[in-house]
């Protein structure tokens, strides 16, 4: 990963915590890992016959969270609940993707650009509370999931 990703990682960061007594600026500057957070839900439930239904962009507050986005599915099962649960993910690899592009680009400006977005989709990757408690729902999945993702990584040599 380029110095310029860390600098915007941590910088982006610092603008989460600033901006979170914000609602609206904090829901401004999240948009483009929220918008990547629910299509990673919507692609995968499509790809597994979740059935997507709707999708919202629009944050609103409940309680003392706030939702940013949600995406709704018809059609959530035992075989698919885990898959759309952790769909966001997937960002990671498309982060890692972004970053290698980035690199082969020597405008400061253009990396700039792209390590906010990059740092945006690592933030977005990680699964909300209700991603985990929809994904977790069945456990036979999430057991089939979990040694997938095991073994997939004991291949790749990070085990």
């Amino acid at each position: 990963m380029s110095i310029h990703f860390i600098f915007v990682l941590i910088f982006m960061f610092l603008i989460y915590q600033a901006a979170r007594d914000s609602f609206w600026l904090g829901s401004w500057i999240r948009l483009p890992g929220t918008l990547a957070h629910e299509l990673a839900h919507l692609f995968v439930g499509f790809l597994t016959n979740a059935k997507p239904a709707t999708m919202s962009l629009l944050p609103k507050k409940e309680g003392k969270s706030v939702v940013l986005g949600e995406a709704l599915f018809t059609n959530m099962t035992w075989y698919n609940a885990a898959l759309v649960g952790f769909a966001p993910l997937l960002l990671i690899f498309i982060t890692l993707i972004l970053d290698r592009y980035a690199r082969s680009v020597h405008d400061v400006t253009v990396n700039l650009f792209w390590s906010f977005i990059e740092a945006n989709l690592l933030l977005a990757s990680v699964p909300s509370s209700t991603d985990i408690k929809v994904a977790t729902r069945h456990s036979l999945m999430v057991v089939i999931f979990s040694g997938c993702v095991l073994g997939l990584l004991w291949k790749s040599g990070f085990l």
